[in-house]
């Protein structure tokens, strides 16, 4: 399919999506730019989450998943569940509702958590 513009069709703005037939239906391209654009979106907030989890897990006070799941959308606990799972089992993580923090073992432990997390 040809692209007025020139461009890659992952370079094209929402901006520049029109409707291209008659009965006004996105092309496969404009639906192409579309989905490839909030694809890219849904990775940046998920590396944000991760970011966000693995550095409040590090907090004296931790971190509740509850408000970042709230902020972003993402919830950590559901997309993590086998290895937060594997580190409350070793000792590492105290759970109260969606409130983590580390134990004292925790501590010792916390770039392995951090690393669970990512």
């Amino acid at each position: 399919m040809e692209n007025p513009s020139g461009r890659h069709p992952a370079e094209e703005s929402v901006a520049d999506i029109r409707p291209t037939n008659e009965k006004g239906h996105l092309s496969v391209a404009s639906f192409s730019v579309v989905f490839l654009q909030c694809s890219a979106w849904f990775t940046i907030l998920r590396d944000l989450t991760h970011l966000m989890a693995t550095f409040g897990i590090r907090m004296i006070d931790g971190v509740d998943f509850g408000v970042i799941a709230a902020e972003t959308g993402v919830d950590v606990r559901a997309l993590r569940q086998r290895e937060i799972q594997h580190c409350v089992d070793s000792g590492w993580l105290n759970v109260r509702d969606s409130h983590y923090q580390l134990t004292a073992a925790g501590i010792l432990m916390a770039d392995t958590v951090a690393a669970e997390l990512l």
